[in-house]
């Protein structure tokens, strides 16, 4: 499996998250794929990934990924993956914008055409605060009536 068949699958992953296209996320994970996040410490599986990334995707009117590094590994075991790191910004249906920097490990199967496992590091400080913007955005927004 060559590193650019890796690659190939990171820049597919990560473009379809930004796109908004499920299917196309969906394709890119094993069926058995495991996910996981620093923030809650849970793995989750294919489905409830999907169901996360659907409510991202409903409150937000766009999402792109900045400061993209991206790099591949092979452990001794033969294992197989990339490392990214980004900043994702997404922009909030009721005003807000989130800049979050996170990184993500993922394992991939044999033919580097699905993850096995991702895990997500994210900091939930900027989470919580970009939270709370949104909570008082949205009553700001319901109290002048454009909500």
């Amino acid at each position: 499996m060559s590193s650019d068949k890796v690659l190939a699958l990171a820049e597919k992953f990560v473009g379809a998250i930004a796109k908004g296209d499920v299917p196309a996320v969906r394709e890119c994970y094993a069926p058995d794929a495991k996910i996981w996040h620093n923030t809650d410490l849970i793995f989750q599986s294919v489905d409830e990934n999907i169901v996360t990334l659907l409510g991202m995707m409903k409150t937000t009117s766009s999402r792109a990924y900045t400061d993209v590094v991206v790099s591949t590994f092979q452990r001794k075991d033969g294992t197989r993956g990339f490392i990214q790191e980004h900043v994702l910004v997404a922009k909030s249906l009721s005003g807000p914008t989130l800049r979050l920097p996170a990184c993500v490990i993922c394992t991939v199967n044999a033919d580097a055409t699905r993850i096995t496992q991702l895990r997500e590091y994210m900091d939930q400080v900027t989470i919580d605060k970009y939270t709370a913007l949104v909570v008082a955005t949205r009553k700001e927004l319901k109290k002048a009536g454009k909500l």
